[in-house]
């Protein structure tokens, strides 16, 4: 590529590749761009991912520490890379596209497989550990591990092979970029099967959740936690889409771009639902089961009953004088037989409103915080 740039050029002024409608190249800030997309995506689930991801932390403190919590944070800490070039490819300039940015964009490739991979490692491991003793489930759970593994991992040797320097001769130029491209095939392979297996993934643990020893509000609640990465795996379809147009170097930049916008949110999305398990179990036994929680908890169910039981107390005391007023009559002008009884029905009246003013003050109830394993 750097054979067809006239020497001395003004690389500044030379878009990386021609506008298909033959429009001249916007190299200003008001040209399309993928970063407030980018930004916006990228802030939202890496917020969300770190919050779950701290909960988890917080979890396993002076507790088991699983593999599947390892494979979390493994997740958490490679998934932060981001491409440089949001635009469309003949909106960006050559200059643009030097040493540091063929850099930036082989990190990143290095680090898109890994990282993914120990998102949907967590959420297979911990499925694992939740429905061990089904056969056919581990054997299941393992193939798919091992297909993952492979595809995953395999990125990194290839982008040794053909994306990084091997000599003196071979620099970090256009050149290069040019002899890495092939590997945006592996991406499109590697997209394939991914988005195969989270589709698999999403249905493989729901037959097993129904059957669990669980009341049925929380087995909804544990089938919607893991079908929740639903969103991870349209977002994983999504994303195959754009690695076969990068692979048909359609607009390489935008494209890119596009690929990693999906893959932040996959990613995310997967590691937050891995962590929903265990953000659960925290809650249950480490927040639920606290004084403070108990504290407040007390002092916002008092505080209500105190409201009701006031509005109660008055509808009852602006009610009486009539009543009151009404049997007084009665009992003047009837016989001790029937003053007995007005005597009897008052004291039922009077019984009905204790009653009612118990079960008010009984509404509150000791909490118990249940054990581990009922949180999944």
């Amino acid at each position: 590529m750097s054979s067809l740039i006239p020497p001395g050029a003004d690389l500044s002024k030379i878009p990386f590749a021609a506008n298909p409608d033959g429009s001249p190249p916007n190299f200003t800030d008001s040209a399309p761009s993928l970063a407030t997309a980018m930004i916006t995506a990228g802030s939202i689930f890496a917020a969300l991912a770190v919050l779950a991801v701290s909960f988890r932390m917080l979890a396993c403190y002076k507790g088991k520490f699983h593999l599947d919590d390892a494979t979390a944070y493994l997740g958490e800490v490679l998934s932060n890379h981001l491409p440089v070039s949001l635009r469309h490819a003949w909106d960006v300039p050559l200059s643009t596209v030097d040493a540091p940015y063929i850099k930036k964009i082989t990190t990143a490739g290095f680090l898109a497989g890994p990282s993914i991979w120990a998102a949907r490692a967590a959420i297979l491991v911990l499925q694992l550990r939740i429905f061990k003793p089904k056969r056919w489930f581990r054997i299941t759970t393992y193939v798919i591990l091992t297909c993952l593994t492979v595809t995953h991992w395999s990125n990194i040797p290839v982008f040794i092979a053909l994306c990084v320097p091997h000599n003196s001769s071979q620099d970090w130029n256009f050149d290069l970029l040019e002899q890495c491209f092939p590997a945006s095939l592996h991406g499109a392979i590697t997209g394939g099967i991914g988005a195969v297996f989270d589709i698999i993934m999403l249905i493989l643990p729901q037959p097993l959740i129904f059957k669990l020893h669980l009341s049925f509000a929380k087995k909804i609640s544990l089938a919607l936690t893991f079908a929740a990465g639903f969103l991870a795996t349209v977002a994983s379809i999504i994303s195959l889409y754009y690695r076969v147009l990068l692979y048909q170097g359609q607009d390489i930049t935008w494209n890119s771009g596009n690929v990693y916008i999906c893959v932040v949110v996959e990613t995310y999305t997967l590691i937050i639902v891995g962590c929903t398990p265990a953000i659960a179990a925290f809650w249950k036994t480490k927040v639920s089961s606290s004084k403070f929680y108990h504290s407040v908890k007390s002092i916002l169910v008092s505080g209500q009953l105190a409201s009701h039981g006031t509005e109660v107390l008055k509808s009852d005391i602006n009610s009486t004088p009539s009543s009151v007023k009404h049997e007084s009559s009665n009992l003047h002008s009837t016989n001790d037989h029937s003053g007995i009884q007005k005597t009897i029905h008052y004291s039922v009246l009077e019984e009905d409103r204790a009653s009612d003013e118990i079960e008010l003050t009984g509404v509150k109830g000791n909490t118990k915080s249940r054990p581990y394993k009922e949180s999944f």
